[in-house]
């Protein structure tokens, strides 16, 4: 019987880590990597390029629930805008937050934007009062030099922007068109929106980078409270205008603030659970069902081990 014990604690062990937390409720999180291709809708040469009314192109890929997307745009050959192309992709990164890729090359009569774009929520279980903030670095592998006025030919802009939400008044996203239409909205523009960064630009030729950091919507730092419900937001797009080109395939990647200090972003780490942490993989509940069914095995083991011994 002892042996049966043993056996039946080692299953457990083995399983313990496996144990679901409780689940977060939606918003949960999601990616969508978006790339479209317009005309210039009869834009001269010197004329800026805002981009036809009508999408020639859209990719889409991702949507609430996803963990990664990926969407990669051609232009058809022979047509105006024959030669651009486009891509945008998502994963998760370190403590679940969202990292980001993309291209942006326009050719010819066309403009092309890639946008990819990631959300994440946690539950706060450490001490009310907690500071938090987000970084994000913005590193570009190649673009062409961009006009001080984006929108002429050869033009190239980026925009990158980092939110932080209140779980509460996060929108109810279901799908990739509802994650689509979520924008970037200012403070004071959305409610429930607590801290937001948006760093943008035209691109200077070559490789660059850039950098942004979220600032409370309240004027005051940001602090989390005990059991507090939040969304972070991750969204990069590019614009590329007849002969213009972005390539920042080398990441947007998102972090805690560096400037929270390392015994404050310690606290964090240790007290952030994601949606992602919340419910287990497939897998998980796979392994786990594995051990329950070794636990049964035991039980059964012992229960005719004592049979026999009466």
């Amino acid at each position: 019987m002892k042996r049966v014990s043993a056996a039946i604690a080692a299953a457990v062990v083995a399983t313990a880590g496996l144990i679901p937390v409780t689940a977060i409720a939606d918003p949960g999180y999601g990616s969508l990597s978006v790339v479209t291709l317009r005309d210039c809708n009869g834009a001269g040469p010197l004329d800026d390029c805002p981009g036809g009314p009508q999408r020639l192109q859209t990719v889409m890929d991702g949507g609430a629930g996803t963990t990664t997307s990926h969407a990669e745009l051609v232009a058809a050959a022979g047509s105006p805008q024959a030669g651009s192309s486009g891509s945008a992709s998502v994963e998760f990164g370190d403590l679940d937050l969202p990292v980001l890729h993309g291209s942006s090359y326009a050719v010819g009569d066309a403009r092309v934007n890639g946008s990819p774009k990631g959300y994440q929520s946690y539950v706060f279980g450490g001490p009310d009062g907690t500071p938090f903030g987000l970084s994000g670095a913005f590193e570009v592998e190649d673009s062409s030099l961009s006009p001080a006025n984006g929108l002429a030919v050869g033009g190239a802009i980026y925009l990158i922007y980092l939110a932080i939400y209140d779980a509460d008044y996060f929108p109810h996203l279901t799908d990739a068109e509802s994650v689509f239409e979520l924008g970037m909205s200012s403070c004071g523009d959305a409610s429930g929106l607590l801290a937001v960064g948006v760093a943008s630009g035209t691109t200077p030729g070559g490789a660059f980078s850039s950098s942004v950091s979220t600032s409370s919507c309240s004027g005051g730092p940001l602090t989390l409270s005990h059991g507090q419900e939040f969304v972070t937001l991750a969204n990069v797009a590019l614009f590329t205008n007849r002969g213009g080109s972005i390539d920042f395939s080398h990441t947007f990647t998102t972090t805690l603030n560096a400037d929270l200090g390392e015994e404050t972003t310690a606290l964090l780490r240790g007290n952030l659970v994601s949606s992602m942490d919340a419910v287990p993989e497939p897998a998980t509940w796979g392994l786990m069902l594995l051990g329950f069914g070794g636990i049964g095995v035991c039980l059964r083991r012992g229960r005719q081990a004592t049979r026999k011994a009466a």
